[in-house]
């Protein structure tokens, strides 16, 4: 169960999804994880239990300590001194670790290296995303950084594209002002330059709307009420709505009839003129037959968009993309996935349940879920 921020947002409780909320509606306990990796971990912890409600406060029932560097016998201390002032008993001391791969929440990792100085690399399918302010949904690319034959660059400073084979606008929680941000940076005059040599550009979801003419926004969804003009690489314009589309899709790459699945999440609808040929036939939308198109291409297939997010996630798929590139492109048994990136997310959320086993207290912590691990079922 998840609320908006952290649990102590207290000038949001009043009229967002925060705090304890889902907690009361469902009476469920409460364990309090604190991050001793940003440091202030006993005034995290404290000061929490004394700025929330006292509703609040009688739901939490443990403490977790997590992200912990060095030699845990020196915290002995430090744990005994939690649980004298709060009265919780501290259910776990959780190591710092690098060997799981769990994608990060809403942005990108804190640690990630942005804009790197190395090259593209020979004898590699070099691939940049560009780094918009308000990126979003960028798990989309990461199939393509857990692969040896891939060299992936998050580019946030315009610089030459040179070198690289193809080059990604991703996913945008405010695509007019994003694409305020790439003319005002630079970053369109590189792009215009790249598609002019001939170098491939992709658009994903929002990053689809600012490969075409313009966004419409009569609602003012983004903003201010208006039109933004885009790059102008594909002819589509959209138009935004107030209506979000949510949807879980599937159907077929027309160019080849490759199998395709991924989600939907966007605001507004785009419409597409003769320039251009539709990338996807959608066949299923939330589980209900469709008979429709997605997406849009220039005739030469070398700049594209699509609104499909985790498009790249099946192995088939992505293999394609990758061989249009380079013919020579042949993972073989070396493909990082086992056929889809689920299966990696899986074996990845296995290492993180063994890694959390190992130092947490399970019997305390299934007691105060109410667990009965004899019989398998809530007390």
């Amino acid at each position: 169960m998840e609320g908006a921020g952290s649990c102590a947002e207290v000038n949001l409780r009043d009229r967002d999804f925060v705090n304890f909320r889902i907690a009361h509606a469902a009476d469920a306990p409460v364990i309090l994880v604190a991050d001793i990796d940003r440091g202030g971990v006993f005034a995290q912890v404290i000061g929490t239990l004394n700025v929330i409600p006292e509703e609040d406060r009688k739901r939490i029932k443990g403490i977790i300590i997590n992200r912990f560097r060095g030699d845990a016998d020196l915290f002995k201390t430090g744990i005994e001194y939690i649980e004298e002032k709060t009265g919780l008993p501290v259910l776990g001391l959780i190591p710092y670790f690098r060997h799981v791969q769990i994608d990060s929440e809403d942005g990108l990792p804190l640690d990630f290296l942005l804009d790197p100085p190395s090259s593209p690399e020979l004898g590699k399918i070099n691939i940049g995303v560009i780094r918009l302010p308000h990126i979003s949904n960028f798990t989309d690319f990461n199939p393509f950084e857990r692969d040896v034959f891939v060299n992936l660059h998050y580019l946030a400073r315009p610089r030459t594209l040179y070198g690289y084979d193809a080059v990604f606008i991703p996913g945008t929680k405010n695509g007019r002002f994003d694409m305020e941000w790439i003319r005002q940076t630079g970053w369109a005059a590189n792009l215009e330059k790249f598609a002019r040599e001939g170098g491939r550009i992709i658009g994903i979801c929002g990053g689809y709307q600012l490969l075409g003419k313009r966004i419409r926004d009569p609602y003012g969804v983004e903003g201010v009420p208006g039109d933004t003009q885009c790059l102008g690489f594909l002819d589509v314009e959209t138009i935004l709505h107030r209506e979000k589309i949510l949807s879980r899709s599937a159907g077929v790459w027309e160019a080849s009839g490759e199998p395709v699945e991924g989600y939907e999440i966007h605001m507004g609808i785009t419409e597409c003129g003769p320039g251009v040929i539709p990338v996807i036939r959608v066949l299923l939308q939330n589980g209900e037959p469709a008979d429709t198109v997605d997406g849009a291409a220039t005739f030469d297939g070398k700049i594209w968009g699509t609104y499909f997010h985790s498009l790249f996630d099946a192995a088939g798929f992505r293999q394609y993309f990758l061989k249009t590139i380079s013919a020579d492109y042949n993972p073989g048994e070396n493909d990082c996935d086992n056929g889809h990136a689920s299966a990696f997310k899986d074996r990845q959320y296995d290492l993180l349940a063994d890694h959390f086993r190992a130092h947490l207290n399970m019997d305390k912590l299934f007691d105060i879920a109410g667990f009965d691990q004899k019989t398998g079922k809530l007390i």
